[in-house]
């Protein structure tokens, strides 16, 4: 699942100065991303890389990656190109199917001074499937982000709103 959004890095509050997304395995098994597709206005292919059960990987640009080799392990793709206002982004499998997506906003910064650069958006609840703007808060991380590490506003979104029957058909 995508799980961090950077996409205003200036002015930087202490990562790297370019933008990146987050991406976790929330699953069993060992994912290899060859042939998966990241989709932020364009699609590209992901490289050969494997995503253990619990691992996070950094996408982003291959001129960036001595920048993010010490945050962890990263996925670098020919480029990267993030709205800082908001877009769709997307991770697909290599049968196209659709894995995640997020049409993150800069409103989710609300009145917060982070949303004039330099702090990620990140997801609150990895295993909260609705894609909810009250899933993604700003980080609360003191170098504007958390890539490659579970995140700083990490928690448990609970669904608590008893379903509403619409429509019935015999």
């Amino acid at each position: 699942v995508i799980t961090e959004v950077m996409a205003d890095p200036d002015p930087p509050a202490g990562l790297p100065d370019q933008e990146f997304c987050e991406i976790y395995n929330r699953g069993m098994a060992t994912i290899n991303l060859a042939g998966w597709t990241f989709f932020d206005g364009s699609s590209r292919l992901l490289p050969s890389v494997s995503i253990a059960p619990g691992e996070y990987v950094i996408i982003c640009d291959d001129g960036d990656t001595a920048l993010f080799s010490g945050y962890g392990k990263f996925a670098a793709i020919t480029s990267i190109s993030l709205t800082n206002t908001g877009e769709k982004i997307a991770l697909r499998d290599p049968l196209g199917n659709p894995v995640d997506s997020v049409i993150y906003s800069d409103s989710w910064f609300g009145t917060s001074v982070k949303k004039d650069g330099g702090w990620s958006l990140e997801k609150v609840d990895v295993d909260f499937t609705c894609p909810v703007s009250t899933n993604w808060l700003p980080s609360a991380n003191a170098s504007g982000g958390t890539p490659g590490a579970a995140n700083s506003v990490a928690g448990i979104i609970l669904d608590e709103v008893q379903p509403l029957l619409l429509r019935s058909y015999c």
